[in-house]
């Protein structure tokens, strides 16, 4: 069994999801292809790296991702760093000679995200985007579906991202407000993983029209203040330019003709972490939300009439990812679909295999040219084409 040394570059929330993925592997997919030990969690306040180090179980803690870089003993590295830090920490790490499994939106742009994986391709080294919902059972029976045939000629697909906690106007400001920082707003953030699991499911996308809004243009800054929790005054230092997307809708076609809608908002009461698929074709329609993320609603038109409307398919041994566990109703989540990419990303590693991972850097890369074409059509009211030559 080939043995990992992974590292990982991140310590908050998203450090947390990679660290119960990783741990899970071995007890879902036993016996595993890699053995891994977890070298160094990095992040740049000390406090949070060493309570990281202790916490995921990693035999080190540190401030400087560089340290990596030149250390034998870490051979894979885990990028879950906002995204203005994607770029440089790759560069570097591919350059190494590093595995790299990279949070998503892969880069800034999709100039920075081509340039990075032309990188990873000339260095040879397996390389991944953590689009996880790709992973979903649901989201891939309906690939299954679609490749099948059993939908027929797909004429319309419907995606939308819709979260709330932006709504709040006393939020405080953070990096994902910041476009120095995230690059975009809703559409990089939550937006991305819509625009994947499209481009997964139809092939490349063709153009856009897009309109994006900002309904709240300044915030707060405050020290110490967490994702959406109102500081208190004594928190507050000073006020901040929002100068990202909070909402963006879309008109999308893809390549094949295929018509569509994308929606993503962090503007929508009642809505924590929605993602909703429709995909519509002459003989069937599927559709999926990860609030049931076990479940697959499918119509057929070779139904009878009177029996003719969407049937529930819970996902089981029989589907994607059944041999997570004997039966249907015990579930898939949050932290499963995320080590069903790690299984794919590590198995990548054993056999040295790039196409075995769920989503590359390519596939990154095309995602990052869907965002940049949704940001130019809303500033220039516009249809923007996509390059698809590379």
């Amino acid at each position: 069994m080939k043995k990992v040394g992974l590292s990982m570059i991140g310590g908050g929330f998203m450090g947390k999801l990679h660290t119960l993925a990783i741990q899970s592997y071995p007890v879902y997919y036993y016996p595993g292809a890699v053995d891994v030990t977890r070298q160094c969690v990095v992040d740049i306040d000390p406090e949070i790296a060493e309570n990281s180090r202790k916490r995921f179980g990693f035999e080190r803690s540190s401030t400087d991702w560089r340290e990596l870089i030149s250390d034998d003993r870490t051979d894979t590295i885990v990028v879950a760093t906002p995204n203005f830090l994607h770029k440089p920490i790759v560069m570097e790490a591919v350059k190494a000679g590093k595995n790299v499994f990279c949070e998503k939106p892969l880069a800034m742009n999709a100039e920075d995200a081509y340039e990075m994986y032309s990188a990873a391709k000339e260095a040879g080294v397996i390389n991944a985007v953590g689009h996880n919902n790709r992973a979903l059972s649901g989201i891939r029976m309906m690939k299954k579906l679609i490749d099948n045939g059993e939908l027929g000629k797909i004429y319309s697909i419907q995606m939308r991202y819709i979260q709330s906690w932006g709504l709040n106007p006393e939020a405080p400001m953070q990096w994902r407000f910041d476009a120095s920082k995230a690059g975009t707003g809703t559409l990089g953030d939550t937006g991305s993983h819509a625009i994947d699991i499209g481009r997964y499911l139809l092939g490349d996308y063709k153009r856009v029209a897009s309109l994006n809004k900002t309904f709240v243009e300044e915030r707060n800054i405050a020290k110490g203040a967490l994702l959406s929790k109102v500081p208190t005054k004594e928190q507050i230092v000073g006020r901040q330019k929002v100068d990202v997307d909070d909402d963006t809708k879309s008109i999308v076609e893809f390549e094949s003709g295929v018509t569509g809608i994308l929606w993503s908002s962090r503007f929508c009461i009642g809505q924590e972490d929605t993602l909703d698929i429709e995909v519509y074709g002459s003989e069937g329609a599927a559709r999926f939300s990860r609030e049931r993320p076990n479940e697959l609603e499918f119509i057929s038109g070779k139904d009878r009439e009177d029996l003719l409307g969407f049937r529930k398919i819970k996902m089981g041994p029989e589907h994607p990812n059944g041999e997570l566990w004997p039966m249907a109703d015990l579930g898939v989540g949050y932290v499963e679909q995320k080590c069903v990419e790690y299984k794919d990303f590590f198995e990548a590693i054993a056999l040295h295999d790039r196409t075995k991972v769920s989503t590359s850097f390519y596939d990154g890369f095309k995602v990052c040219q869907v965002i940049d074409a949704i940001d130019r059509s809303s500033k220039t009211n516009e249809w923007v084409e996509i390059d698809n030559a590379k």
